[in-house]
């Protein structure tokens, strides 16, 4: 079946990322993510872990169905290079858990990790993923489940940071310094076996590739690469803290209404 074949099978030099089944399939993934975060916006947090650890479960599921399909292609070689799960948007599956069951600071961190990085990791690869380049969105399977993933990452972020997050003055710090830990098998991966992971040799096919294809080194690349997450750390922490200051002016002026 068509739909579950090798990559290969779609190298016919067509560009696939913001060809028209990409941009269709990226326009209704929006919709469904805003539709699900309004019917889940006032449920009950019962309601909402389900949900979450529901989508949780598919992800999981999805991206262990692809690996297997890659290694039974390929062999399992392949994971060297680029479908071993240790990619920037690899991190949510493993740091879900410690949100949705940890407890005290490991919580937080965790819930920081996945309202910010876990964010920006869907956006940029809800457009830009490699494998987009690749294969068709919608006559694929590994289209198909490249947008599913992120998208999926993107609504559990959103919904995390609107219902859970309570940000505390350093949650960027922790958050840079677990997404550096986690990134530790990405760099030893991309300095032995000459991969990519985490985009720490170049940026791939996202925006940031125009600018690493001009760095002399890998390893300046990477120092680059590092500060920039710091900087995305920073910036996202800063956002939510607007979002909160903007929630709250909302809902003085709705409580002054009232009264």
């Amino acid at each position: 079946m068509k739909f579950f074949a090798d990559e290969k099978e779609f190298a016919d030099g067509a560009p696939y990322t913001f060809d028209w089944q990409h941009i269709t399939l990226i326009c209704v993934m929006t919709v469904l993510i805003v539709v699900g975060l309004i019917l889940l916006w006032k449920r009950s947090k019962k309601t909402t872990d389900i949900a979450l650890i529901t989508l949780w479960i598919i992800q999981v599921v999805l991206e262990f169905g692809k690996i297997g399909l890659f290694v039974s292609y390929h062999g399992f070689g392949i994971l060297r290079y680029r479908y071993c799960p240790i990619h920037l948007c690899s991190m949510y599956m493993y740091v879900f858990p410690f949100f949705m069951w940890g407890r005290g600071k490991i919580k937080q961190i965790a819930t920081a990790f996945c309202v910010t990085v876990s964010f920006f990791g869907g956006i940029i690869n809800f457009a830009f993923s490699d494998m987009m380049s690749l294969v068709p969105a919608l006559e694929s399977f590994f289209g198909f489940h490249a947008l599913l993933y992120h998208g999926i990452m993107v609504f559990c972020a959103i919904l995390i940071g609107a219902k859970y997050y309570k940000m505390e003055k350093y949650d960027y710090i922790w958050v840079f310094l677990l997404l550096v830990f986690t990134s530790l098998p990405a760099l030893i991966f991309d300095y032995v076996f000459g991969a990519n992971y985490f985009f720490l040799r170049t940026g791939g096919t996202t925006p940031l590739g125009i600018i690493s294809k001009h760095i002399p080194h890998a390893w300046i690349w990477t120092i680059i690469i590092y500060v920039l997450y710091f900087g995305l750390c920073v910036m996202l922490h800063y956002a939510a803290k607007l979002c909160y200051f903007i929630d709250a002016k909302i809902k003085s002026k709705q409580k002054r209404e009232v009264e």
